[in-house]
């Protein structure tokens, strides 16, 4: 079962590439997520996802920098004996210190999901909306751990509207 994922989370990853190609020209980072519930179904979600830079960004006098980017993503989310892959799209604002070693994030996004009942567990509906707030620090020039907080809800589009709650670790390969 994880094995298939691995693979899954692998092929998502070279597809993001190839495509991000033809569509974005700075490729900023890619990288892997995997989080958990912490309010309602006990479920687990895996990330593999690309972002790139957008044109907007701002230096401080501080030394801090604000940059805006876009981050497109495939995600599983398995538990309650179900199973579900979530593209989505994502945009987000990341302030980054003067030492470049440590960053801040929020974004605001939107996707859909192959299923969305789990169990007694019901996200209402295929449409979701996205929100995160997280944080990184390098490890290397290139690679970077974080954490993020993610809420998945679908904003009373549909009838039942259970959200979703999520602490998530994520390891990052920046450019």
């Amino acid at each position: 079962m994880i094995c298939n994922r691995l693979i899954s989370v692998g092929v998502a990853i070279c597809l993001m590439l190839v495509t991000s190609e033809f569509c974005f020209a700075d490729l900023r980072d890619i990288g892997i997520r995997y989080g958990n519930t912490f309010t309602g179904a006990d479920l687990d979600q895996y990330d593999a996802y690309v972002s790139f830079d957008l044109p907007w960004s701002y230096d401080f006098a501080s030394g801090w920098k604000l940059e805006s980017g876009c981050e497109v993503s495939l995600s599983a989310l398995d538990g309650e004996g179900e199973n579900a892959f979530k593209p989505s799209v994502l945009g987000y604002a990341e302030s980054t210190s003067p030492d470049k070693k440590f960053h801040l994030l929020a974004g605001f996004g939107a996707g859909l999901m192959s299923e969305y009942i789990f169990g007694e567990y019901d996200l209402g509906g295929t449409f979701f909306f996205l929100g995160t707030l997280g944080f990184r620090i390098n490890l290397t020039e290139h690679i970077l751990l974080g954490f993020r907080y993610l809420h998945q809800s679908n904003a009373e589009l549909y009838d039942s509207n259970d959200s979703l709650n999520m602490n998530q670790i994520e390891l990052i390969w920046k450019f």
